[in-house]
Order: structure tokens, then sequence, then C-alpha cells
């Protein structure tokens, strides 16, 4: 059974979904909402995010390669397309497609694209992190790079759903900051690498089937081991009524 209205899917609810069921569930069907992160605690990652997206566009109005794609033999140049602008900007709406199999819209934000010889786009994605060379086999940075490959796997889907052919590869650009300098001097220094990504999108199409099988079932799901929101619960017996309200 499909509720009238269409529900809506970011890769922030897709994300929610494949790390705790319980949770999503507590937010899409019961409308609970879910502890949220302060959006001040990633402001310097933002401004570096805004500065990268403001020099990319420099090279597209000219349609140049930026520097570092010639640096990293990439042979591409920033997709110069208005539409662009909507893809970036959530508040525009961000790129969407309707998913008619699970009655589901899907939207998400790109940070960047670029377009290679073979008119193919390139999924680009801002990184602003600290991401210690020492630390490739610490379960969380694993934790962190599936994520962040799901999320560019599923934008590569949104591009395709409307139409646009994608480069199996996207790259993240991921800039750190110096934190070895004396002085600070009101000035960070940056090391830039770019870290490729197989677009595997294969999960995309099996996980949208198991939400829509998770938000038509009348029993909440069973709390996730892991998960410290589901723990809350447990250990303050909370509990919840289901009431499947189909508007």
């Amino acid at each position: 059974m499909f509720r009238t209205v269409m529900p809506q899917l970011s890769w922030s609810k897709i994300n929610l979904f494949m790390q705790c069921q319980r949770c999503f569930y507590k937010v899409e069907v019961l409308k609970r909402k879910h502890p949220g992160v302060d959006p001040d605690a990633f402001a310097l990652n933002n401004a570096v995010d805004n500065l990268w997206k403001k020099e990319s566009d420099i090279y597209r109005e000219k349609q140049l390669p930026h520097p570092i794609m010639t640096a990293n033999n990439i042979i591409a140049v920033p997709y110069n397309n208005p539409k662009i602008r909507i893809w970036r900007d959530y508040r525009a709406g961000g790129i969407r497609c309707i998913d008619t199999t699970n009655n589901f819209e899907l939207f998400g934000v790109i940070d960047d694209i670029w377009i290679n010889q073979q008119e193919e786009l390139i999924i680009v994605d801002y990184k602003a992190t600290e991401k210690h060379k020492n630390n490739s086999n610490n379960s969380n940075q694993k934790k962190w790079d599936s994520n962040n490959n799901n999320q560019m796997a599923f934008y590569g889907s949104l591009l395709k759903n409307n139409g646009y052919r994608v480069h199996n590869i996207g790259y993240f650009v991921q800039s750190s900051a110096n934190r070895d300098k004396p002085t600070f001097n009101q000035r960070l220094e940056f090391e830039t690498l770019i870290q490729p990504c197989v677009l595997n999108d294969g999960w995309v199409e099996t996980t949208l089937g198991e939400i829509r099988q998770c938000i038509n079932q009348e029993k909440i799901p069973e709390a996730t081991e892991d998960c410290v929101h589901c723990k809350f619960d447990l250990i303050n017996h909370n509990k919840y009524e289901i009431l499947k309200i189909y508007n």
C-alpha cells in the first residue's frame, strides 16, 4: 500500500536507512525528529567547499581544465551547464528523479560536475577533512569511505535517470589543513589530494525496494545493535505507537 503523498528521499535519508532501519522508520513513518549535527560544526568545511566551487566556475566559464585536473592527468573540463547552479543548491531543488517502481522522489545536491572528451559527466565531491595516512585500516575510516562511495554512486544514478551519460569514475577532492605550522597568522594552508571512486550503483535499486517494504510495514524495525540512538531508546524504555496514517 502506497501513501498518496510521494515520499522524498535524499541521500541522507537513504544513508540513515542503511545505518539503522529503526531510526529511519521513526523519521519517515512516525515523523520523529532524528538528532542532528549542528551545521555550524561544518562551517569551515563549507567555506572550503564554496571556495573550490568558485574557483572551478572560473575555469568553467573559460572551458579550460582546472590545474588540479592537469596535475592528475584527468582529461576533462568543468561542465558548463546552467543546471549546475540548481544541482548544487538544496533550496533550488538539487537534481531529482522519480522512482516509479517504489513511488519515491529521489534527490541530491552535487558539488561539481566535470565532462570528459567522450561527453561523459564526471561527479566531483569536495571534502575538507582530516584523513591520516596511517588510519587506512581504522574501522571508522572504512565506514566513512564506504558511505562516501555510496553517496557518489547515488548521485551517478540520479544523473543517469535524468538521461545523462556518467563516467564510471568520480573524484573526491580532499583538502586537509596543515596543522604543523608554528603560528596561525589567521591563515590556513591546505594539502589537496584527488581520490578516484569507482561508481557502483548496483545496490541502489535493491535498497529502494527495501526502503519501500520498511515504510509499508506496520511494526517498527528492531533496534540496531551498534546504533547509539537505539541504545538510548532501550535504556530509557522509549516505546512508539505505530499509527499508519495515509494522507
